[in-house]
């Protein structure tokens, strides 16, 4: 397979990767997520995707560094060429950076409302468990066990 072809292919991996964590970033930001453990998965599917998306960068970068042709290549993925001085190959290229650029660009869009989103679940479980902790019967009964004689229990007749 070509370079440039390769190249393209791992362009277009990169482009789903990132619309699958643009996805993720857009539900949590819209309320989807309504239980703590819903945003533990969308966190975890978003650091695996990053995760993946570094491994293609590396290829990408492994091709760069294999030949004159490959830095040229990456360059051109990176849309640091005049378009319209490529070749229609190296403009289908081109084309693919782009397109992973606008959807960098949307998820940057959504990354402050998810962050917001984070925060106000965090907050709501901080305050769940601040009334958790104010429940008089297992506040007293946790006293007991540091000061009272083993095996009474709070709600028995001392």
């Amino acid at each position: 397979m070509e370079m440039i072809d390769e190249m393209r292919k791992l362009l277009h991996e990169k482009k789903a990767c990132f619309l699958q964590y643009e996805e993720e970033t857009c539900r949590i930001a819209s309320q989807e997520c309504r239980e703590a453990e819903e945003f533990e998965a969308g966190i975890a599917a978003r650091q695996r995707l990053i995760e993946e998306i570094d491994g293609i960068d590396e290829r990408l970068k492994a091709m760069k560094n294999f030949s004159a042709e490959g830095e040229r290549l990456f360059e051109i993925s990176k849309n640091r060429w005049d378009f319209r001085k490529l070749s229609e190959e190296e403009q289908a290229l081109f084309s693919e950076g782009q397109e992973i650029f606008t959807v960098m660009t949307r998820i940057r869009e959504l990354e402050p409302g998810a962050l917001a989103e984070m925060e106000r679940v965090r907050n709501l479980l901080q305050d769940k468990i601040r009334k958790n902790n104010t429940n008089t019967r297992f506040t007293g009964y946790l006293k007991q066990m540091d000061q009272g004689t083993k095996g009474m229990l709070y709600n028995q007749k001392r």
